[in-house]
């Protein structure tokens, strides 16, 4: 269950549902053979399977659950960072996670979007759909606590971390690679999974850097990766696409790392307590490491502490299970009253 939040978030809903005193059915997102002829009051989800449901019950109440980006405006944003990557590679590499499943005109016919994320992920919608929008914070899958007072006595400003799943390029690896290629003062721990042509092209590179220490995936709960976030000062994330703060960024925020994030990988309140990166590229890197490095120690520790307090409070799974429960209300009531 602690895999993804978005695990423990659906029992999460289904309980809702449950309680307002709907039968559920769940069926799995890319799975269209899991649809039934049967009638349906209501139909929540996201990719081929909710579509298939949604075009068999045109008169059921449709809700788009919104977990990333805009699909035009991800698939946009991925174009535009493999173009970067390719120009300066010369290479034809097509970035992992670069299509989104959803049809372009899926939250055009859904009667309410369910959308985790930040109003700047809103904005990545068009305008005309801006009113069927609902905002939601995620949950979050670390369930374990910080000992602020080894963090504070052990984190160092000269280590950052990258912590991603799929989609290295996309969430700007190969960026902080080069720029700590060239700055062995520094350090980069890499927790995730790498692309295959990520690793193909930059592995030469990763041998000869001492100061990028790569792991792959890491149990959350595992007393390494812990570790590795005691020693961490800062979370480095320059991603060009995301729904809204990323579960990353907020597990490294619940171990007092200071997120350096770009904007789709932010939080509205992100200048109270890290920084944000202009655009995605090596000079805007540079800039916000020369901003966090130059902290001063008091400064320093206040900001972790401050971010292991708003990590907690926001993203948790009791604020999820409330959110969520007032917009399918609001979402049920509003649309049987219209209809």
């Amino acid at each position: 269950m602690l895999w993804h939040q978005n695990r423990r978030e659906q029992l999460v809903i289904g309980r809702i549902l449950q309680n307002m005193g709907f039968t559920v059915k769940v069926g799995l997102w890319e799975a269209p053979e899991c649809v039934d002829n049967l009638s349906y009051d209501l139909v929540f989800g996201m990719g081929v399977a909710y579509e298939e449901v949604c075009r068999r019950n045109p008169s059921a109440l449709k809700i788009y659950y919104g977990t990333g980006a805009f699909p035009k405006f991800h698939n946009d944003e991925v174009a535009k960072r493999a173009e970067d990557f390719n120009r300066r590679h010369k290479t034809n590499i097509v970035p992992e996670r670069s299509i989104s499943t959803e049809s372009p005109d899926v939250a055009e016919y859904s009667d309410y979007i369910f959308q985790i994320g930040t109003e700047f992920t809103k904005n990545t919608y068009p305008k005309a759909l801006h009113s069927k929008i609902r905002l939601i914070n995620q949950s979050s899958n670390f369930i374990g606590r910080c000992d602020f007072a080894l963090k504070s006595t052990v984190a160092s400003q000269r280590k950052f971390l990258w912590l991603g799943s799929g989609g290295t390029i996309l969430k700007g690896l190969d960026l902080l690679v080069d720029y700590f290629s060239e700055h062995r003062e520094i350090e980069l721990f890499v927790v995730g999974g790498l692309d295959y042509d990520f690793k193909n092209l930059y592995g030469p590179i990763l041998k000869d850097c001492e100061n990028i220490h790569c792991f792959g995936f890491l149990n959350t709960n595992s007393k390494q990766f812990r570790d590795i976030l005691y020693h961490c000062g800062f979370l480095i994330f320059p991603s060009c696409t995301e729904g809204g703060c990323p579960g990353s960024v907020i597990t490294a925020m619940r171990m007092g790392c200071i997120p350096i994030v770009s904007r789709p990988a932010a939080f509205e309140e992100i200048s109270r307590y890290g920084f944000l990166l202009d655009e995605i590229s090596t000079t805007s890197i540079e800039y916000a490491v020369r901003q966090s490095t130059s902290l001063d120690s008091e400064k320093f520790v206040e900001y972790m502490k401050k971010n292991i307090e708003y990590s907690e409070n926001r993203w948790n799974l009791e604020r999820f299970e409330e959110e969520m429960t007032k917009v399918f209300s609001d979402a049920i009531h509003g649309f049987y009253r219209i209809n």
